[in-house]
């Protein structure tokens, strides 16, 4: 992967991570249970371990 692409990786991470913790925060349905899982899980903790995922694989 290049330079260019990881950084553009980790700029919508972030910005996938931002919004995330927006929506648990401001909106109720975001804290439930769906069909899909557990809400705040995809919406918090997937994005922030590939983001932790993103930084480990380009420090090493």
């Amino acid at each position: 992967m290049h330079h260019a692409q990881i950084t553009r990786l980790a700029s919508l991470l972030r910005i996938a991570l931002t919004v995330g913790v927006l929506a648990v925060l401001l909106l109720p349905a975001a804290r439930d249970n769906t069909p899909l899982g557990f809400l705040p899980l995809w919406l918090i903790a997937m994005p922030a371990s590939a983001l932790w995922a993103l930084r480990r694989v380009r420090a090493g």
